[in-house]
C-alpha cells in the first residue's frame, strides 16, 4: 500500500499498527493526529508501539511513545514493547524504553520480561546485559543463577560463558554440574576454567569429591590435571562420612582415577570415620582392578578398620569373591564359599544365587534397561564388530557385556565403555595353543604347559 493510499485510510488502532509495522512514520503521525481522545490515543500508541518495536523501527518507536501522556500507561507501554524488541534482538531499541521508565518496580519487570524473550531466541548479550540491570543483587544473582540452570540442561555453551558461572553453583544444581562434566568429556573447559580461577583449593578438591561419588569421571580427570588443583589438598575430608578422593575413587571402581590420585600423592592409608582405607572400600564394593591398583601401589591388605575386620573380611562379609580371590589367589574355593556362610549362616548356596540374580535384576531395572535398548546396543556392537575386521584383517570377534547389550555398566544406558571397563575382542590364532588354569584337560601334550589364570573372563 502506497504513502498517498494509507492517508486515506481511517485513523484506527489496526490501520496505526499497520503503519508502524511497516516502519511510515509520516504516515503514523497523519493518522494518529486523527485521533483526539487522549485515551484512544494511547491505547493506539501502545499497540503500534510493541509492533514498531518488534520490527526494529526505532524512530518510530520514539515517536509513539512520545504521545503517550500517562507515565503509568507509558511504563506499560515500555515493558510490553521491549519484551517484543527482545524477540529479534533490538538491543538499542530495548535500552530506550528502559531509560524512558521512571517507577523502580517497573524497571525491573522490563527488565526481567524482556530477559526472558531474548534468552528463548538467543540474544545471550541482551540477557546478560538486563539482569545487570536489575536493581537488587540478589534477584539478579537468582536469575542468572535460573538461566543458567536453563542454558545448561540445553547445552548451550555461548550462553553459559556469558552468563559465567558461580563457583557455589556447581555444588547446588545437578544440571550445572553435569553441563560441565559434557564439556569435559567434549574437551571443552572455557567454562570450567573460568570458575575454578574464582574457587579456592579446597573448594576445587570438594568439586573433585563431588564429581568422583557422581560418576564424572571426565570432569574429575580434567581436575586433576588442572593447574589450580592443589596436591596439598588431595587427601581433603569430606565433613560428614571423612572419605577422600581416593577413597570415593575406589567407591567407584575408578582404577584410572586411583593411578592418577596415587600419583599426585593420594594417601593410601587415609582412613574415614568408620576405619577403612581406600582398599577396604574397593573391598567391600567388589571393585578387582581398582582393588589391585591400590594393592601394587603398596595399600596394606591387612588393615582393620574399625571394627576390627580387615579387607578380606569385608570382602567375605559383602560376598565379594573376586576380591576374595585377588586378596587370597592360593585359598581354596570351597573354604571361601563356608567362609562366607557362616557370616550368613541361614543362607544356602541356591539361595544366595536366587537373591543375588534379584538384586541384578533390580540394577539393571533402576538403570532403564529394556530389551529394546539391548538390542538397539547389540546393533551397534555388530556394526563396531564389522568396522573393526574391515580395519584389522584378523577376523576379530567382540564378546563380552558390549557385545551382549548392556554397555558395560549397570548405571548408564548410553552406549559408552564404562571407566571401569573396556570392550573385549576375541582373535583366534592360527596354530597356537593357551592352556587355561582349570580348563586345561592336563594331557601328555601340554603337562609342561604354563596355565593362564582367568579373572573376569580374561586370561
Amino acid at each position: 500500500m502506497g504513502q498517498n493510499q494509507s492517508r486515506h485510510q481511517q485513523a484506527t488502532t489496526e490501520n496505526i499498527a499497520d503503519a508502524a509495522r511497516k516502519g511510515r512514520l509520516e504516515d503514523v503521525k497523519f493518522l494518529l493526529v486523527q485521533i483526539n481522545d487522549q485515551s484512544n490515543r494511547d491505547t493506539c500508541c501502545i499497540k503500534a508501539t510493541e509492533v514498531a518495536a518488534f520490527s526494529g523501527h526505532f524512530e518510530v518507536v520514539k515517536f509513539l511513545l512520545s504521545q503517550i501522556n500517562d507515565q503509568s500507561n507509558r511504563d506499560t507501554c515500555c515493558i510490553k514493547a521491549a519484551e517484543y524488541a527482545a524477540v529479534l534482538g533490538h538491543f538499542e531499541i530495548i535500552m530506550f524504553l528502559l531509560l524512558q521508565i521512571n517507577d523502580q518496580s517497573n524497571w525491573d519487570t522490563c527488565c526481567i520480561k524482556a530477559a526472558e524473550n531474548a534468552a528463548v531466541y538467543g540474544h545471550f548479550e541482551i540477557v546478560e546485559f538486563l539482569i545487570s540491570c536489575l536493581s537488587n543483587p540478589d534477584q539478579s544473582r537468582n536469575l542468572r543463577f535460573q538461566y543458567s540452570i536453563n542454558a545448561c540442561s540445553n547445552l548451550q555453551e555461548p550462553f553459559v560463558a556469558s552468563l559465567g558461572l558461580e563457583p557455589q553453583w556447581l555444588f547446588q544444581s545437578n544440571t550445572i554440574l553435569s553441563f560441565t562434566a559434557a564439556m569435559a568429556i567434549e574437551g571443552s573447559n572455557s567454562v570450567l576454567t573460568d570458575t575454578l580461577s574464582r574457587m579456592q583449593p579446597d573448594q576445587i578438591t570438594q568439586l573433585l569429591c563431588l564429581s568422583i561419588s557422581q560418576r564424572h569421571v571426565a570432569l574429575a580427570a580434567t581436575l586433576l590435571n588442572h593447574e589450580r588443583f592443589s596436591t596439598q589438598h588431595v587427601d581433603l575430608p569430606d565433613d560428614n562420612t571423612g572419605a577422600t578422593a581416593l577413597m570415593l575413587a575406589a567407591d567407584a571402581g575408578q582404577h584410572e582415577l586411583i593411578h592418577k590420585l596415587i600419583d599426585l600423592g593420594a594417601s593410601l592409608h587415609a582412613q574415614d570415620t568408620h576405619g577403612r582405607t581406600a582398599l577396604s572400600r574397593a573391598c567391600q564394593a567388589g571393585h578387582v582392578r581398582a582393588a589391585k591398583t591400590l594393592i601394587d601401589n603398596g595399600a596394606d591388605a591387612s588393615h582393620r578398620d574399625s571394627q576390627g575386620l580387615t579387607c578380606a573380611q569385608l570382602a567375605q562379609r559383602y560376598e565379594q569373591r573376586q576380591v576374595l580371590r585377588l586378596l587370597n589367589p592360593t585359598e581354596n574355593p570351597q573354604h571361601l564359599q563356608a567362609a562366607a556362610q557362616r557370616l550368613h549362616p541361614r543362607w544356602d548356596h541356591s539361595e544366595q544365587d536366587r537373591r543375588l540374580s534379584r538384586e541384578l535384576h533390580r540394577l539393571l531395572s533402576d538403570a532403564g534397561f529394556t530389551e529394546q535398548r539391548a538390542e538397539c546396543q547389540q546393533g551397534l556392537a555388530d556394526w563396531l564388530e564389522g568396522v573393526a575386521r574391515v580395519l584389522t584383517q584378523d577376523g576379530r570377534q567382540m564378546t563380552g557385556s558390549y557385545a551382549e547389550g548392556w554397555a558395560n555398566s549397570l548405571v548408564q544406558v548410553n552406549g559408552r565403555t564404562a571407566a571401569d571397563s573396556d570392550i573385549d575382542w576375541t582373535v583366534l590364532v592360527a596354530k597356537q595353543k593357551f592352556h587355561m588354569k582349570g580348563g586345561c584337560k592336563r594331557k601328555y601334550s601340554c603337562r609342561d604347559a604354563t596355565r593362564l589364570q582367568v579373572t573376569e573372563g580374561h586370561a
